[in-house]
């Protein structure tokens, strides 16, 4: 915690050294995103589970705030699905999901997060009419859905994880993406990597962090112009 705190006030501090008094004129748009996740686990209690990639939805929308043409914040409320995928069968009490080690497991975790990430934005100008934007800062995690659905023991179904799995998570998200003007509104295409930076397991002894990547699409709505 103490070191994402400390990378907010970083962040903070940049975003006032680098955005002159009196610059060029500001500029809101609502940034409306969809498109897909790609997401798995991290931590030393991660190679117990041994897990693929699991796909899903992240998608959101942005207040965007460009306060010149080379620096900006964006805020943002996004629904990211993470999670794992695979077969495996435990053999160990550190595993993160179940604590017997006879158990075995085919099937899928579902992680679902609601995210409010606060990003210092940098535009690199291409022509009259496009950036290039870049991106990162912390994102604030909040757990909306925690299962897992598959074969657990020989048997189907869906097992709730809440008891396993912490209800927040502290993120850094990090990507870039372009931007074009097109009349009304903007065309976005985005690629961000979201960094789990907190221990998500409820288990002693386990050590979990999720790791995701969203490429998204969508449009960027001019709000003001001064």
């Amino acid at each position: 915690m103490r070191n994402s705190v400390a990378l907010i006030m970083v962040i903070a501090v940049l975003v006032a050294v680098m955005s002159p008094v009196g610059a060029s004129a500001q500029e809101w748009l609502l940034d409306i995103y969809g498109g897909w996740s790609y997401s798995n686990l991290t931590g030393g209690s991660a190679s117990m589970l041994g897990g693929d990639y699991k796909s899903g939805f992240g998608g959101g929308v942005s207040g965007e705030l460009k306060l010149n043409e080379d620096w900006g914040w964006e805020f943002g409320l996004w629904y990211i699905q993470k999670g794992t995928q695979g077969v495996w069968g435990t053999g160990s009490t550190n595993n993160g999901f179940f604590p017997d080690p006879n158990d075995t497991f085919d099937g899928s975790v579902s992680l679902d997060y609601i995210e409010l990430p606060i990003l210092v934005n940098v535009y690199f100008p291409v022509g009259e009419s496009a950036n290039i934007r870049g991106y990162i800062g912390p994102a604030f995690a909040f757990l909306v859905r925690s299962e897992a659905n598959g074969t657990h023991n020989g048997t189907d179904g869906t097992i709730d994880l809440s008891d396993e799995i912490d209800d927040a998570d502290i993120t850094v998200m990090i990507g870039a993406g372009g931007q074009w003007d097109v009349g009304r509104v903007n065309v976005l295409l985005d690629f961000r990597w979201d960094i789990g930076t907190t221990n998500i397991s409820k288990v002693p002894d386990t050590q979990l962090r999720t790791s995701t990547i969203l490429v998204t699409a969508g449009i960027g709505i001019p709000l003001t112009k001064e």
